[in-house]
């Protein structure tokens, strides 16, 4: 686990704590701040070992962090309750409501994929619980934040700030159109297919489409998908689509087609000045 991984995690739970501490006044005596971590667990599905969280990668990292703050804090009783939410959408929620009546929670942790969380969200809000998640990338954790998720902080950037970004890059150079280029999701026979392999592409691309689409100044936006599996002459054909319309392309791909897809821009003479390349880089790691 990545130090500042680690650290994050840290200042996390001690901003948890010290919140907890100040609605419930200084305690004289030890007591348990409890926190509830639900994930898909490797142990009873060996197939989860390929997904980036899972109740095996991420507890080391939370004891790590819970003895550091011991340290800090030796007045508080930290207590982990796992739960193993077996990556099905509504198995996480369930978890918490479970917990949440048996009184084991004073923090919730996780879920991190998209279905289950928003559901997981909406009920920490109505329990008045605070809820902790290192994603929530998608744009309407950020729109409805004041609303439904009152009670969630995510860690992490939100998908739909990338429309703020290209908006102050497009007024300030006087962009007219824009094209984008996004790939499609890989189908996979994992049991939790439909919970982790979201469309991250597409979830990044469509806000940035709408708005453009909706925006005075912008003559022109268009879209290409593509599949991991694409070829070169698939390549070719996208790019000469997005000649005819485009000057600034942006670009959601695997590293390997964004790759491709330049060597192709090149051969298309298309660094010849009069277009801009943006890859939003999703998966490297």
């Amino acid at each position: 686990m990545h130090p500042l991984y680690v650290a994050l995690i840290c200042l996390l739970l001690l901003l948890a704590f010290t919140a907890f501490v100040e609605a419930q006044g200084r305690p004289r005596r030890r007591f348990p701040v409890r926190f509830a971590v639900i994930l898909p667990s490797e142990y009873n599905n060996p197939e989860f070992k390929t997904l980036p969280f899972s109740l095996e990668k991420v507890l080391p990292a939370l004891n790590l962090s819970l003895e550091r703050i011991r340290k800090y804090l030796p007045q508080a009783e930290f207590v982990l309750n796992a739960e193993d939410s077996r990556c099905v959408y509504y198995i996480g929620p369930l978890k918490y409501v479970y917990m949440y009546m048996d009184g084991k929670v004073d923090v919730f942790m996780g879920p991190v994929y998209m279905y289950s969380l928003a559901q997981a969200a909406r009920y920490s809000a109505h329990f008045k619980v605070p809820s902790l998640s290192v994603t929530g990338y998608q744009e309407r954790f950020l729109l409805q934040r004041k609303v439904e998720f009152y009670t969630l902080t995510t860690v992490t950037g939100n998908y739909g700030k990338l429309t703020y970004f290209f908006d102050a890059i497009f007024t300030r150079f006087r962009f007219k159109n824009m094209g984008i280029i996004f790939q499609e999701a890989t189908k996979t026979n994992l049991k939790c297919a439909g919970e982790v392999n979201v469309d991250q592409c597409l979830q990044i691309m469509f806000p940035l489409f709408r708005h453009f689409r909706n925006k005075n100044f912008t003559k022109m936006t268009q879209y290409s998908r593509i599949l991991k599996n694409s070829s070169m002459s698939d390549y070719e054909m996208v790019l000469k689509k997005r000649e005819r319309d485009s000057r600034i392309i942006v670009l959601c791909a695997s590293p390997d087609s964004v790759r491709d897809i330049m060597i192709k821009a090149h051969d298309l003479n298309f660094d010849n000045g009069e277009y801009v390349f943006f890859n939003i880089d999703l998966f490297s790691r």
